[in-house]
């Protein structure tokens, strides 16, 4: 029996090392290693910055300000890894030569039902005319197509920005960005959704500022679902609907009245969000927070993300549990209570982060991971139909330590009631 204990102590103390790391200090990033990404032959795939990572399913949407990804002559600005034929494609008819996204940048991705929502600073050309800056790409169809009447009357200005789209899952597309009088209405600057009736967009505004005028008084960076419901919203407004304390990070829902909750964050610019679907991040200007619940957040790494003049607009969490957070440069945040954060070497200026396969795929407007591409894999990512991996060797070897740690356990139980 006292061998059994000694063993179950072993074991369990080897899984630890395995899957903990060292309490104090900043955390660790040796599994954290640089990896070119997939696909890759012998030329770098992006000749420009990368500012959009959208992950559906096994296939990744990238966007930007690059032409002919990965040697496609016909994605400009938009490709798509494709997880079922493991390759990188253009969104395109077949048989384009040529780029449909004929100039400016990208820089939000959403994806939902076979519908990619694309936003940015650019021109479409849709085979019927140009559109600007928000569209939709249709895989069925293989269909770029634009909002309102393109060129002269669109959703949008073509003149202004739209910075991030969010498609709730059979329900709005939420679009935000540097714009005013959406769809030709007054009230509705920086922020709109839209409802499809399977024929037909009914847009609304994010409400009012409680006096009738526009609820929103400069730019929208970011908009993610809620977990509480309807959407959080960041960027650089303030007193969101009227709402006192709602500077630059509230929540819309548009069932409730009122339909604008303020958090208790600092009113400084924030650019990214992130719901991974049991947490809710933002960042922005020298600052990270993670939501302890209701309206309260709790700051992130402070002194590491502190430092003068650093804005983090991009977030994604690893295998390990660490939250990666980007903008002038890349650091890895242990988001325990006090916990701290380590750089990552040769990250770049990175815009977009996304989780893949157990790994993070990085998108930069420099070149990033030490090689010559505006995009590389931080760790290691498993393709869907990839066998004999070394994670998933190190998967296995975890696995059969925890069973074993639970057999022998099983076993002291056993003879101590003997």
């Amino acid at each position: 029996m006292k061998r059994a204990r000694q063993l179950v102590a072993t074991v369990l103390a080897a899984a630890a090392l395995v899957v903990t790391a060292a309490p104090g200090g900043p955390p660790s990033i040796a599994d954290l290693t640089w990896n070119p990404i997939f696909g890759t032959t012998s030329a770098p795939l992006a000749n420009g910055a990368v500012w959009a990572i959208t992950v559906d399913g096994d296939d990744v949407y990238v966007g930007g300000a690059f032409t002919d990804f990965a040697g496609i002559a016909a994605a400009d600005r938009i490709a798509k890894w494709n997880g079922a034929t493991q390759a990188w494609v253009a969104l395109a008819a077949d048989g384009v030569t040529d780029g449909p996204i004929i100039s400016g940048t990208v820089y939000n991705i959403a994806v939902d039902a076979g519908v990619v929502y694309v936003g940015g600073s650019y021109t479409v050309d849709t085979g019927a005319n140009d559109c600007n800056n928000l569209a939709t790409f249709t895989a069925s169809t293989s269909a770029w197509s634009g909002f309102g009447t393109c060129p002269g009357s669109q959703l949008i200005d073509p003149s202004k920005t739209v910075y991030t789209v969010e498609k709730i899952p059979g329900g709005p597309l939420y679009v935000g960005g540097n714009f005013l009088d959406a769809n030709g209405d007054t009230n509705y600057d920086y922020g709109v959704y839209g409802t499809y009736s399977g024929s037909a967009w009914t847009w609304s505004g994010l409400g009012d500022d409680g006096a009738g005028g526009p609820a929103l008084s400069a730019f929208v960076s970011n908009v993610v679902a809620h977990p509480d419901g309807g959407v959080l919203v960041v960027g650089n407004f303030g007193s969101a609907g009227g709402v006192a304390g709602g500077d630059s990070l509230a929540r819309f829902d548009s069932t409730q009245t009122p339909n604008w909750f303020a958090q208790d964050t600092p009113a400084v610019s924030f650019y990214g969000a992130l719901n991974t679907g049991t947490q809710l991040f933002v960042s922005g200007w020298q600052s990270a927070y993670l939501r302890t619940g209701g309206n309260s957040w709790r700051a992130l790494c402070a002194t590491e993300l502190g430092t003068a003049s650093a804005t983090w607009g991009s977030l994604a969490t690893t295998s390990s549990g660490l939250l990666l957070v980007g903008g002038n440069g890349l650091y890895a945040c242990d988001t325990t209570a006090g916990g701290s954060a380590t750089l990552v070497p040769n990250g770049g200026t990175v815009r977009a982060l996304a989780s893949y396969g157990g790994g993070t795929i990085v998108g930069s407007s420099t070149v990033t991971g030490g090689g010559t591409d505006y995009i590389a894999v931080l760790g290691d990512v498993v393709l869907p139909s990839t066998n004999n991996n070394s994670r998933q060797a190190t998967d296995m070897i975890v696995l059969l330590i925890t069973l074993t740690a639970f057999t022998a356990l099983a076993g002291t139980q056993l003879l101590r009631r003997a």
